[in-house]
């Protein structure tokens, strides 16, 4: 009995010892693969995010986890994104607020003049309050969400003629983007919602396909908006984040330790991120001036007018209680 016992603490310490040599010699560690797509350029402050996003992950994981990095709508369109991420295809994505077409509370993103600044959406969107909200997305899309990366406030740019009020966008067609709220605000606006992909909207504008577009300023510049349309509005009409996301199947192949590398990362990569578009609006319109855009600004009230019923919808869908929580956070 006693010489089994032994015979089976020599196996023991001998498995202990092949895995240690495995380990020192990098067999034991195997690199992990993965892909991040997003829609810009690399001239946007956005891939450079995404790179520091990347670099901090590498360095943390000692080169365990590899992140390749797929720009400017190379993956596919936000949808496709989200659900390359939804399939366990692709593992990250830095997109627009498309979620609110799967989970219909995070339309509120998308909600014109209704946000007091940053701050307040993004205090509605990752604490208690959308808590609900995260983890419906999880739970019936497995895709979860990091945080949300601020940008400048939405502004309007189209081929037509200068814009200082409501009545002068009557009847033109604008790009918007493909989201339920986005296009009864824009509805409400008096325009023609044109729903189609970043990707899209340059030629759109070249070939008379649509008159208008409305992205923050950086979009106009990074994206050489002003060799397709001349006028820019300040409407200033949304404020407006994108959104880091993951694919739920990759976060739980991961040891808890390799999660809290990828989450540190994505907090640090934010913090970059929003350093870099700081200070970006001034920069961009002073350039855009350059470029020979004619740069108005707008009276607001008869926008802020029109949203009204665009907010009410709203109410109604999270009810009356939710609705004045998030007001109140605002305060």
């Amino acid at each position: 009995m006693c010489r089994k016992k032994k015979g089976i603490y020599l196996l023991a310490l001998s498995l202990i010892v092949a895995l240690a040599v495995c380990s020192s010699t990098g067999l034991a560690a195997k690199t992990i693969n993965v892909k991040l797509g997003h829609l810009a350029p690399t001239n946007d402050p956005r891939h450079d995010g995404v790179l520091k996003f990347v670099d901090l992950v590498d360095k943390k994981s000692n080169g365990k986890i590899q992140i390749k990095v797929y720009p400017n709508s190379t993956l596919g369109s936000e949808r496709e994104l989200f659900e390359q991420l939804q399939a366990g295809v692709t593992e990250f994505a830095l997109i627009g607020a498309v979620l609110g077409n799967f989970v219909e509370e995070f339309t509120c993103m998308g909600l014109p003049f209704f946000w007091r600044d940053f701050e307040h959406m993004e205090k509605t969107i990752m604490g208690p309050i959308g808590q609900e909200w995260r983890d419906n997305l999880i739970k019936k899309y497995n895709v979860g969400l990091f945080g949300l990366f601020k940008r400048n406030p939405r502004i309007l740019v189209n081929s037509k003629r200068p814009v200082t009020k409501i009545e002068d966008i009557k009847g033109m067609k604008v790009r918007v983007p493909e989201l339920p709220m986005s296009m009864k605000a824009w509805r409400s606006f008096g325009v023609q919602p044109t729903p189609m992909p970043a990707s899209e909207f340059y030629m759109a504008l070249k070939l008379g396909v649509i008159d208008a577009m409305e992205n923050p300023v950086e979009v106009m510049y990074n994206w050489k908006i002003y060799e397709v349309a001349k006028y820019l509005a300040k409407t200033e009409h949304e404020l407006n984040s994108f959104v880091f996301i993951y694919s739920g199947k990759f976060m739980r192949s991961l040891t808890p330790a390799e999660q809290r590398i990828i989450k540190e990362a994505a907090d640090e990569a934010k913090v970059y991120y929003e350093g870099l578009v700081e200070d970006l609006a001034s920069v961009c319109y002073a350039e855009l001036e350059k470029q020979g855009m004619i740069i108005t600004e707008v009276d607001k009230s008869g926008f802020i007018e029109a949203s009204r019923e665009v907010q009410k919808d709203f109410k109604k869908l999270i009810g009356e209680e939710t609705f004045n929580k998030i007001v109140e956070l605002g305060k």
